[in-house]
């Protein structure tokens, strides 16, 4: 296999939590174990202990490091604040990944492996070798799907899994979409960001992954981020349409 010129490189990944004391130290240990990149944790005030385990981390290995956020809780500002904090300290890939081991740590490297000539690489559950090894509920499983591929034709997205968050971005890639303007809180703002890189035309690869059963904690979905990704959707559907008909009558 052909290694990529990043694979080197200044890399860091990205795992908003919230009271996942059950899971990030395997986590964190396991990545730092088996990569080379960097790991920030960006807390969302978790009240599980979690805030003990990252200071137990922080003083026993230097290339983890973490933030505690005290207001405007969110996992799409949790993402934003990581960005930020990984630009500013130049890093040059910058990866997102869950804390409860639904995404697979040793598919770090071969996100990092095969952006090369792309913008950014997406760990899909929903191309060829792709699939979900939960209890799920069927309405749930549908949900996931649907929700994805809902996106990709209402939004005309070259990409099968948009609301996967185990991916991996080129730094130059989120300052070109303007990464401080995302406007989602929940799971929408991953659908926001490949809207946004398509809309670009920057190229994007997907790569299969088996998205498994969480190892400890409660998942942190709800109706309220299935409703803001859906809603985000069709929004935007509506003013990508409003001005294709601007376009053709200038």
């Amino acid at each position: 296999m052909k290694i990529s010129k990043y694979m080197n490189s200044n890399t860091i990944v990205i795992i908003p939590t919230l009271n996942e004391a059950k899971n990030i130290e395997e986590l964190v240990n396991t990545i730092l174990t088996n990569t080379d990149v960097d790991i920030l944790v960006v807390d969302d005030d978790s009240k599980d202990g979690t805030e003990s385990i990252l200071k137990k981390l922080k003083r026993s290995n230097d290339r983890f490091k973490y933030v505690i956020r005290k207001k405007d809780h969110s996992y799409g500002k949790s993402c934003i604040t990581g960005y930020e904090i990984a630009i500013n300290e130049g890093y040059e890939l910058i990866l997102t990944m869950d804390a409860d081991f639904s995404h697979p740590p040793i598919k770090i490297n071969e996100l990092v492996n095969t952006i090369d000539n792309f913008a950014m690489s997406i760990c899909s559950r929903y191309i060829k070798n792709g699939k979900i090894e939960t209890k799920w509920s069927f309405l749930r499983k549908f949900l996931s799907k649907f929700g994805s591929s809902f996106a990709r034709v209402m939004l005309r997205i070259p990409v099968f899994d948009c609301t996967s968050g185990f991916r991996c971005y080129k730094s130059t890639t989120l300052v070109e979409i303007n990464y401080q303007t995302l406007n989602s809180d929940g799971y929408a703002l991953l659908i926001e960001i490949v809207d946004r890189v398509n809309q670009k035309k920057l190229p994007i690869k997907e790569i299969p992954f088996i998205y498994t059963e969480r190892k400890g904690g409660k998942s942190k979905l709800s109706k309220k981020i299935i409703f803001e990704a859906f809603f985000y959707v069709i929004k935007s559907a509506i003013i990508n349409i409003a001005n294709f008909f601007r376009k053709t009558n200038n």
